[in-house]
């Protein structure tokens, strides 16, 4: 059967793999503003990337301008006519990225 290794947990860049390495992404559940929870689809719209972030209107007011300014930084996304469309590794990963300068912040 052909497939991939997964890092083991001996290697020293363990800590450091991307969800693509084990070759399946960890279930992610989007919190509706109506309070209902479902798995997240693979490919996300702005308004489920919004729903993931929690850029609700009750927490944030310019919801659209600050992914805007993600994108700006580092999240990947697709254009299709008029719409934005985002893969959930690439979410997931931006989501790690800014959680390790968070933590990079806080050591210094």
């Amino acid at each position: 059967m052909l497939g991939f290794l997964s890092p083991s947990p001996t290697d020293p860049s363990f800590e450091h793999a991307k969800p693509s390495w084990y070759g399946r992404l960890p279930t992610v559940y989007l919190v509706r503003p109506s309070g209902a929870i479902e798995p997240a689809p693979y490919v996300l719209n702005a308004d489920d990337v919004a729903d993931l972030f929690r850029l609700l209107p009750a927490y944030t007011r310019f919801s659209k301008a600050t992914l805007r300014r993600y994108r700006k930084r580092e999240l990947k996304c697709v254009r299709v006519g008029r719409r934005t469309w985002y893969a959930l590794p690439d979410v997931l990963d931006f989501l790690d990225a800014k959680q390790a300068r968070a933590k990079l912040v806080e050591t210094i």
